[in-house]
């Protein structure tokens, strides 16, 4: 999925929001901590061709990603604003792998209705080795006052450990339908960060 440039994509995402918050895909590909060594995913982002309307709702779209504070750098524009706290996700859908091949994230139908759904809290840490994932043509709903639908927590790796070198996955997004009516916190959220 990597146009000419090398840059991950991001594309062809349709996001929609009626009366609902923290909707769309947030906080990726961010340095938080003190890191020596390969930080990656340090290619830059192309986005385009997406679409994204909200109606009475807030926070909707695609935010916080491709920033670097904490131990090397500059602040290169890290609004902690623009951050969404899905500390509360990890029931139901906790430690399960979606579908995909390797790191590859794809054709996932997440639902729910009144309730948490979906994937969190998996691929941390050790699992982590770099390289590149595809997140595409997963349909993520949420209606009914649900909170916690979608996927979050993943990818990530801990800048704590004796100094190694970090290196975590990076992410082409493309072609995802995410969509909340009255719901919070639907969509995709804190992945491939090293913090």
């Amino acid at each position: 999925m990597n146009e000419g440039d090398g840059k991950w994509e991001i594309r062809g995402n349709e996001i929609t929001a009626e009366k609902s918050t923290n909707v769309g895909i947030s906080d990726f590909h961010n340095t938080t901590g003190h890191v020596e060594g390969p930080r990656g995913p340090e290619r830059g982002h192309n986005v385009h061709g997406n679409n994204i309307s909200a109606d009475g709702s807030k926070s909707v779209g695609i935010s916080n990603f491709g920033n670097h504070t904490g131990g090397y750098g500059s602040n290169s524009g890290y609004d902690p604003l623009n951050d969404v706290n899905w500390s509360s996700a990890g029931r139901g859908g906790q430690g399960k792998v979606p579908k995909g091949d390797g790191h590859d994230i794809r054709s996932n139908t997440i639902i729910g209705d009144g309730a948490e759904e979906g994937f969190h809290n998996f691929r941390n840490g050790t699992e982590v080795d770099g390289g590149s994932s595809n997140i595409s043509d997963n349909e993520i709903r949420a209606c009914n006052e649900a909170s916690n639908v979608g996927m979050s927590n993943f990818h990530n790796q801990d800048a704590e450990g004796g100094g190694e070198p970090k290196s975590v996955v990076g992410h082409n997004i493309c072609d995802n339908k995410i969509s909340a009516d009255t719901s919070t916190n639907v969509g995709l959220d804190d992945f491939g960060n090293i913090k």
